[in-house]
């Protein structure tokens, strides 16, 4: 898809968002502009950038289609709706650019998912550096730490805040939800010890203190309720804030009337009022009792207007840019128990590393034996992230999802909670399940089954699905639980790339545990794969199991089991 060229900035004169209509450069560093609200002014000239120069903590470049992208965001004003398809890396495009627009884009401010903070923590510092480190407000007691070059906060707790409570103003009711340029809104007071607020004046005062530049909204179809507390505090913070990137991968065109807030937020000038927005661009149905909204009235149509702000591409799009096997990192926090359950079991460990008794080979057994109980711990404590991603999944997408496990209770408890997931969903079937022990019979029964009926969702265990499993017509898998040998894993991935795989293309989404012998690993993996990739020019590498996990020990040992603390 390509960039498009419209150029939309908040006019210095006026403050009016406006198109420019024409520029012209009288010296080689500044240029006059003429904006369509009629104001000229004169402004330095940005040299060219070539975002394909990010290179992350892993030595990862940005794919062609993420540069174009990052292009894309530039070219709108940073403020747009990047509405990639699930897996695409919008994260990386929305981060990446802040590296290069440092002047425009700091301070930044994330909103995000609650059990999504880390993760965004994790990949603005693999993508661009500690220079750029994040604070996470973890509730509205803490205090935000001046001059952070960012900052990480939760959408749930946004409507907690002094001003995320608003009441109407005469002007909001007249636009019937939704704000305009010219739109005043009324605080209406809460006390402190009813709201849970901290000691920070309301939102208005917060980011024009706090300086805020730059607001990534990450999926922002949560705040789909026009009039909610949530969607209220996130139009008082971008209405001061004139670089707003909104990410969501669910397709605008079968959510319609859901996207009205984000848009109105990214244009008001444009989608001033949701009658009229659903009145022109949305179908609606009569469901025997009343009329629903449906999707979009002509989706080509709408991406076309609006190709000035909203970016969308599905992975077939860009399919030649993706490899093989595309691998991606989820990182989530462990839950208060299951952190002390961790705890315990990393100080036994501890005190076997330093203080065991016993032969060479006695001590490595014992060792292996703490850090498969503390793999098993961090296993059961990613199911809860595991049923956030499946649900946007399914709803993101129309493709089939497995799930590989290593522990016969984990999977058996996802398996459970996946069916329970798809029925609260009203969706006609169930998960099914492929484990170590079934005969031949069965297991080609399960691999039919999936292959060619519509169960969408297989929990299969990683080691009875290393060889001999064709499942070619699904292109998608959650590396849930790791494995000792990388080569396993590898080996779980190839079931997928087989003659007769559609897509031709894989993504594997591994899950990780902060703070637990679950990151430590994945890292020494991933520095192990860039070097092989450097040298032995994408030829096979024979893993050495015994080594990694000795290296893993010594490791987990020397750095107290803990990789970062904030």
């Amino acid at each position: 898809m390509p960039v498009s060229s419209i150029i939309h900035k908040k006019c210095p004169h006026c403050g009016k968002l406006a198109r420019e209509l024409k520029s012209k450069n009288i010296t080689p560093t500044k240029r006059i502009v003429t904006f369509e609200c009629g104001h000229v002014h004169m402004e330095k000239v940005e040299k060219e950038l070539d975002y394909s120069s990010l290179t992350s903590e892993h030595l990862h470049v940005p794919y062609k289609f993420q540069v174009d992208g990052m292009n894309f965001l530039r070219e709108s004003g940073f403020r747009a709706l990047l509405a990639d398809e699930m897996g695409l890396g919008k994260t990386i495009q929305a981060v990446g650019i802040i590296k290069y627009h440092k002047e425009q884009l700091l301070p930044y401010l994330v909103l995000c998912k609650s059990g999504l903070k880390v993760q965004m923590w994790k990949q603005i510092i693999e993508w661009i550096g500690e220079e750029f480190m994040p604070q996470i407000i973890e509730t509205t007691r803490d205090h935000f730490m001046p001059k952070s070059p960012g900052y990480i906060v939760s959408l749930d707790i946004l409507r907690r805040f002094k001003n995320g409570n608003k009441q109407k103003s005469v002007q909001e009711k007249t636009n019937e939800g939704g704000y305009t340029n010219t739109s005043v809104i009324v605080n209406m007071e809460i006390p402190k010890e009813q709201a849970g607020v901290v000691e920070e004046d309301d939102l208005t005062k917060l980011i024009k203190r706090l300086g805020i530049k730059y607001v990534i909204i990450d999926e922002c179809q949560l705040i789909k309720n026009n009039d909610s507390q949530r969607t209220s505090a996130v139009r008082t913070i971008t209405k001061q804030v004139e670089h707003v990137i909104a990410l969501s991968g669910t397709p605008i065109k079968n959510h319609a009337g859901e996207y009205f807030p984000i848009l109105n937020i990214l244009k008001p000038e444009r989608y001033p009022r949701k009658s009229t927005f659903e009145y022109s661009e949305v179908s609606s149905y009569w469901d025997g009792y009343k009329y629903r909204i449906g999707g979009l009235r002509d989706p080509t149509a709408f991406m076309s207007k609006n190709a000035d702000f909203i970016l969308r591409r599905t992975r077939e799009e860009v399919m030649p840019d993706l490899p093989t096997c595309q691998r991606n990192f989820s990182f989530h926090v462990m839950g208060p128990e299951v952190e002390k359950m961790y705890a315990a079991k990393y100080k036994e460990f501890q005190d076997e590393y330093f203080f065991g008794v016993g032969t060479q080979f006695e001590k490595y057994s014992n060792l292996l034996a703490y850090l498969a109980e503390m793999r098993h711990i961090t296993g059961m404590a990613k199911i809860e992230p595991c049923l956030d991603f499946v649900t946007d999944f399914l709803l993101e997408t129309n493709r089939k999802l497995t799930v590989f496990t290593h522990h016969v209770n984990v999977a058996t408890s996802i398996q459970i909670k996946i069916d329970r997931l798809l029925d609260n969903g009203g969706f006609d079937y169930r998960c099914l399940r492929l484990e170590g022990g079934m005969d031949s019979t069965r297991r080609d029964a399960v691999v039919t089954q999936f292959m060619e009926g519509p169960n969408r969702v297989l929990v299969a265990s990683t080691l009875a699905s290393g060889e001999g499993l064709n499942l070619q017509k699904c292109s998608d898998c959650i590396m849930l639980e790791r494995q000792w040998n990388p080569a396993n894993e590898e080996q779980a991935e190839c079931r997928f790339i087989r003659i007769g795989q559609a897509a031709d293309k894989v993504t594997a989404t591994y899950f990780v545990a902060i703070g637990t012998v679950d990151e430590f690993f994945s890292e020494l993996v991933e520095k192990k794969r860039s070097i092989v990739a450097q040298t032995l020019d994408n030829k096979e590498y024979k893993w050495d199991e015994t080594s990694l996990i000795r290296e893993l020990c010594d490791i987990l040992a020397q750095t107290r089991g803990k990789k970062w603390e904030w």
